[in-house]
């Protein structure tokens, strides 16, 4: 079994350094992270896309057969303690030196595609690829992180049809990790005259299956004589009957946002997820031929501040 080492491990160590980090795009679902040197905490680094990384480690104290141990290490779980990587032993029965592999609990697509229907498909999709941000410390530390670092995206110029073509609807998906993430702030520049529909839903990603993503609301813009500005925020606990409702277009022209509640069987709130997906499409009206830009601003964070 060949595993994927972290590049610069060695330098790491060798340049006397008090910590190893492991930084760098997650290409599938399945990648492994090899640790060569013993630490003294693990911990998500600050800007890691990912919420939650598991560990395996060698104890000889351990129940299973090939004494492997497990832990989990989280946002706000970092795991702190001496580990021990021992290169000169090999897990039982697997022939593998015993150093600390590292792998997501979070499940990781990076070709996500939302599912729709025969006249919905988007002309175009751009998904941001996940970032693993590990930090191994090697030395102690007097203090811990346990929230990552607000993360910041610019879209300038993001493209849409004004009208549909035979195959799509004219419109673009935006796919964004936000694997744990409390709150997110959305700007939408809108230059002059040019109108659209802009969609929100949030996916919670599962091994090996397509998955209907949950549709929060959407805004309708008008066309307008000057650039318009419109800001959403999107709260792990806000209630449907917030800013969008539950499955209502808000009209931004309107003073106030009408809602639906309905009576459900839990609380309605829109919790954690793993993706948020923004889609750009052309309203129903008549439109011009050729296509529009917009630019989006977007920030997210672990705090529901």
């Amino acid at each position: 079994m060949t595993l994927p080492t972290q590049p610069g491990s060695p330098e790491s160590v060798l340049g006397n350094q008090e910590y190893l980090r492991i930084f760098q795009p997650v290409l599938s679902p399945g990648d492994i992270y090899e640790i060569d040197s013993s630490t003294r905490a693990i911990y998500i680094g600050p800007n890691s896309d990912l919420a939650e990384i598991r560990l395996a480690y060698y104890d000889k104290q351990s129940r299973d057969p090939t004494l492997m141990t497990l832990a989990d290490v989280s946002v706000n779980g970092p795991f702190v303690g001496r580990l021990d990587s021992l290169l000169a032993t090999q897990y039982q029965g697997l022939g593998q030196p015993g150093r600390i592999l590292a792998y997501p609990v979070d499940i990781v697509d990076p070709a996500y595609e939302r599912p729709t229907g025969p006249t919905t498909v988007p002309a175009r999709r751009y998904n941001v690829p996940a970032q693993i941000d590990l930090i191994c410390a090697l030395k102690d530390l007097p203090s811990i992180p346990e929230v990552r670092a607000d993360r910041t995206y610019r879209f300038p110029r993001v493209p849409f049809n004004n009208d549909g073509g035979m195959d799509d609807d004219g419109s673009t998906d935006l796919v964004i990790p936000i694997y744990g993430r409390r709150m997110v702030t959305i700007q939408l520049i809108t230059p002059v005259l040019t109108e659209h529909e802009t969609s929100f839903f949030i996916a919670a990603l599962q091994p090996g299956q397509p998955v209907e993503p949950k549709f929060l609301g959407s805004i309708v813009t008008p066309s307008q004589s000057v650039t318009n500005t419109q800001t959403i925020v999107y709260r792990a606990s806000d209630q449907w009957s917030s800013r969008f409702g539950d499955g209502v277009t808000a009209d931004p022209v309107m003073p106030t946002y009408s809602y639906t509640e309905v009576n459900q069987p839990l609380a309605p709130a829109k919790g954690l997820a793993d993706l948020l997906i923004i889609n750009i499409r052309p309203t129903d009206q008549d439109p011009p031929p050729g296509y529009s830009l917009v630019d989006l601003f977007i920030k997210l964070s672990d705090r529901e501040a």
